[in-house]
């Protein structure tokens, strides 16, 4: 009898074998990856909320930028109106240092004419102090001739006085003249005569008459009304002088005689 051989059943377990295993490691890999795409997912969702606050800084961040833009435009427009200004400064100093430079010109040439001039001053105050010695000289000899012109002058213009009587009480009989005064003149001059009196009073100067009695004969004479009180003048000649009063009613005077020579 032909005996029919088996067939091995060793390749079919290697299969299933290779099978477990295959799939024993598909299982891994899935579960590996799984858990890899669990953790990826996690990161994902991590990531979307930085990426949302990012978001949220940036749109804050914006709005700053906005604000910084806002004060930029100001800056610029404050920083136009600074530079207009410094222009029109810039030309307001230019025109300055021009005008100082002509000034600087005119003060160097004007330095020059004072320098020129100290000079001619120095030559003049050297010449002023020559004169001033020659004024004091003059100026002492002026003085002694001013003594001497007020001397005189005060000749000239009668302003040397004397009183003769002083509120000399005089009677008067009435009719009759009464001696005011007698004296020899040394030089001419005039009399003046004040007070009051109680009658109207007349006045007699007579010149150059030796006796009282003398004077009613003589033709040198001068008349002054002085009524009853006030100021009269009479003439004065060198010479022997006679002043008498005369009144119609009798009464009583009240005179002084002033010399003026």
């Amino acid at each position: 009898m032909t005996s029919t051989a088996k067939p091995s059943k060793t390749p079919l377990l290697a299969s299933v074998v290779v099978i477990v295993i295959l799939l024993a490691a598909l299982g891994y890999v899935y579960i590996t990856s799984s858990a890899t795409a669990t953790a990826q997912g996690n990161s994902i969702a991590s990531l979307n909320g930085e990426v949302s606050d990012q978001a949220g800084s940036i749109g804050a961040l914006n709005g700053q930028v906005s604000s910084y833009q806002t004060q930029v435009s100001g800056l610029d427009a404050n920083l136009a109106q600074q530079t207009s200004a410094r222009n029109a400064l810039e030309a307001m100093l230019a025109s300055a240092n021009a005008t100082i430079t002509q000034l600087s010109g005119q003060v160097s040439t004007y330095s020059g004419q004072v320098s020129s001039y100290s000079g001619q001053v120095n030559s003049y105050s050297e010449q002023v102090n020559s004169y001033s010695g020659e004024l004091n000289s003059y100026s002492q000899q002026v003085n002694s001739q001013n003594s001497v012109i007020s001397a005189q002058q005060s000749t000239i213009s009668l302003q040397v006085q004397s009183t003769l009587e002083s509120s000399e009480v005089l009677t008067l009989p009435g009719n009759v003249t009464a001696n005011v005064v007698h004296f020899t003149a040394s030089q001419g001059g005039y009399l003046q005569i004040s007070g009051t009196s109680g009658a109207k009073l007349v006045l007699v100067a007579c010149y150059g008459a030796t006796t009282e009695n003398a004077c009613l004969a003589s033709t040198n004479f001068y008349l002054a009304v002085f009524g009853t009180g006030g100021t009269v003048d009479l003439p004065m000649m060198p010479g022997p002088i006679w002043v008498d009063g005369l009144t119609v009613q009798a009464g009583t005077a009240t005179l002084t005689v002033v010399e003026y020579t």
